[in-house]
């Protein structure tokens, strides 16, 4: 390595979307600091700036050299969970119940075929439709099963992957968010972010100031 460069460590994320089918559609991916953006691993394998893939505490990490000159941003796409469950939009709606309380989350983002981020979909909505619907028969298991998509909510508060941190931090305070989902410009869903997150980021942010 030459001393124009240095090698950072990039932590691996990764995205399954459950679907019908009890099989997971899994996407790991790292945040590329040269393209500001989402990487596939299997695309960072090839690269010649790869150095190493190892666990470090549980977690995989791809080690790469980068030249001394490119600054690590404080990107949205930096921050998001190393771990995210999604829904696929016909994913019937008494699995996506058991599917999102198994994760412990109370809710998750909900893909199209094409991975495209449609909605969000919780259980408190998932529960109303059951709830409305009266009998656990219409609720999913009957001749006619609900989708996801049936319960989802389709206002979408997103930010780009590309975007400052402080850009997530005011939209989820303006807008009393606790998750902020995290999109590519094609509106293609990279991850989320949550409060703990931020709070993190900013503790680490405020310490490396003083």
């Amino acid at each position: 390595m030459s001393r124009t460069e240095r090698t950072v460590r990039l932590v691996e994320r990764r995205r399954s979307t459950i679907s019908n089918s009890d099989t997971k559609s899994d996407e790991t991916t790292v945040h590329c600091p040269l393209s500001r953006s989402a990487r596939g691993v299997s695309h960072c394998l090839r690269c010649p700036r790869f150095e190493r893939r190892e666990m470090v505490g549980g977690r995989a990490h791809l080690d790469c050299r980068l030249p001394e000159a490119v600054k690590l941003s404080s990107a949205c796409g930096e921050l998001i969970r190393s771990e995210l469950t999604c829904l696929d939009s016909e994913l019937e709606a008494w699995k996506a119940v058991e599917v999102l309380e198994a994760a412990g989350v109370s809710s998750a983002p909900v893909m199209d075929d094409n991975g495209v981020l449609i909605g969000i979909a919780s259980i408190s909505a998932l529960v109303q439709l059951r709830a409305e619907l009266g009998t656990f028969h219409g609720f999913g298991r009957g001749l006619t099963p609900l989708e996801v998509e049936d319960a989802m909510s389709t206002e979408l508060v997103t930010v780009p992957q590309h975007a400052p941190v402080a850009e997530a931090v005011r939209l989820m305070v303006s807008r009393n968010l606790e998750r902020m989902t995290v999109v590519t410009d094609g509106g293609h869903l990279v991850g989320v972010i949550d409060a703990v997150d931020l709070m993190a980021w900013l503790s680490k942010h405020l310490t490396e100031v003083k």
